[in-house]
């Protein structure tokens, strides 16, 4: 069965610091950006893990009440963005009987073990490191419009959370990916005659879970935000034209109105740097074309006609995509998220695959005929179990069948 986490191609948002050749004046980078217009695009992001996650098990690795609410939360995110979930009374039923805990701290064999009563999937296990809201009384001294001294009492709630988000492909046993979650929230009141009331805890709470699930979000699930481009809108060669398509969304419509304005500007006597402009233009919307190669060799020959920090920013930015591109198309032909855990850094999968079989039906042997509950488990709830991993689907009909009737032969 294929697997179900598998790579995506991906990009990166615009805005790195100056590389390349010198630079011009700081003072006329400064005015360049000031006077150049831009235009606002919708650009879509990939995860911050370049995974595809279809299945998943989501445990936090802590008991506490905001480690299991963050857990949650991220379960629902999950399945909000149709990610199948291993039901947690099932887990941590697994879990109990053999011995695990609910650490997620197992090693690679019972890992792919689990992988194979659970099918393809990624265990997610949520670690919360600091989940605090503190009230806090401060006060100034300020003057009023005549330099008299006043105080001003404020009554501040500020929350903290620091968490780990570790996801471990149970196909191989390999921990894939590790990234701490970080998030702060503050409110205040204040007030001239005394101390107010102090803004509620829950709410503090409430808003930063939420900015620590959007980070999380970021990470497995493609996202999308609002961004202002530099792209010229010269009447030269008619790059205004373009600009007002790329004004209104229609990326296409400017990239072939770009190339019109190009090939205007290369015949005309124009000065340097609108043809630069004329060729920047027409790189950003094959940049957002996600014609890379195109896009790079537009931007370097409006570089080397008239360079500065916006193009050099684009074509630093250009490469990374590009990069990103090539890898996650060659690790998406593999196929599986085994390819890319081997080519991230990973171990051999052949220790974890030779390992499966062996793993998986000690596993199951083990969770049928009671685990660590002991052997004084009745044939009947032998029986009750198996017929449970079948209708969970954690188990096929042939190993139902095979399974069953070496139970019988006990009787």
């Amino acid at each position: 069965m294929q697997s179900s986490v598998r790579w995506m191609a991906a990009t990166v948002v615009l805005g790195l610091v100056w590389s390349g050749a010198s630079a011009p004046p700081a003072n006329a980078q400064f005015f360049a950006r000031m006077a150049n217009p831009k235009v606002e695009v919708t650009m879509t992001h990939p995860p911050g893990f370049p995974l595809h996650v279809e299945r998943a098990a989501v445990i936090p690795e802590k008991g506490d009440d905001c480690a299991a609410e963050f857990a949650a939360a991220v379960s629902e995110r999950f399945v909000d963005n149709g990610v199948e979930l291993v039901d947690r009374q099932n887990l941590d039923a697994m879990f109990e009987e053999m011995d695990f805990g609910l650490s997620g701290r197992i090693d690679p064999s019972s890992a792919v073990a689990l992988g194979k009563m659970l099918g393809p999937s990624a265990l997610v296990t949520v670690d919360v490191q600091r989940c605090a809201v503190e009230e806090k009384s401060l006060r100034k001294t300020l003057r009023n419009f005549k330099g008299e001294a006043y105080t001003q009492y404020i009554s501040r709630t500020e929350g903290w959370f620091k968490g780990t988000i570790r996801v471990t492909d149970l196909a191989t046993g390999r921990i894939f990916k590790t990234k701490t979650v970080e998030a702060g929230e503050r409110e205040e009141k204040r007030g001239n005659d005394g101390p107010p009331e102090f803004p509620g805890k829950f709410a503090v709470k409430d808003a930063m879970l939420r900015k620590a699930i959007t980070q999380v979000h970021q990470m497995f699930f493609p996202w999308t935000e609002r961004r202002e481009l530099y792209f010229f809108n010269d009447k030269e060669c008619g790059l205004k034209a373009a600009y007002g398509l790329m004004k209104i969304g229609e990326i296409d419509a400017a990239a072939k109105q770009s190339e019109e304005n190009l090939e205007q500007c290369k015949t005309a006597d124009v000065k340097p740097k609108f043809l630069a402009r004329a060729y920047y233009n027409l790189g950003m919307t094959r940049f957002l074309q996600s014609r890379f190669e195109e896009a790079l060799d537009l931007l370097k020959t409006a570089f080397g006609i008239d360079g500065g920090n916006i193009i050099s920013e684009s074509i630093a930015e250009c490469r990374r995509a590009q990069s990103l591109a090539a890898e996650m198309a060659e690790l998406d032909d593999g196929g599986s998220f085994e390819v890319a855990a081997k080519e991230s850094g990973g171990q051999d999968g052949g220790t974890a695959s030779g390992t499966q079989d062996q793993g998986a039906k000690k596993m199951l042997t083990a969770k049928i005929d009671g685990g660590h509950s002991g052997a004084g488990d009745t044939i009947a709830a032998r029986l009750e179990r198996l017929k449970a991993l079948l209708d969970q689907g954690l188990i096929s009909k042939e190993e139902y069948e095979a399974k069953r009737q070496e139970i019988l032969k006990d009787l």
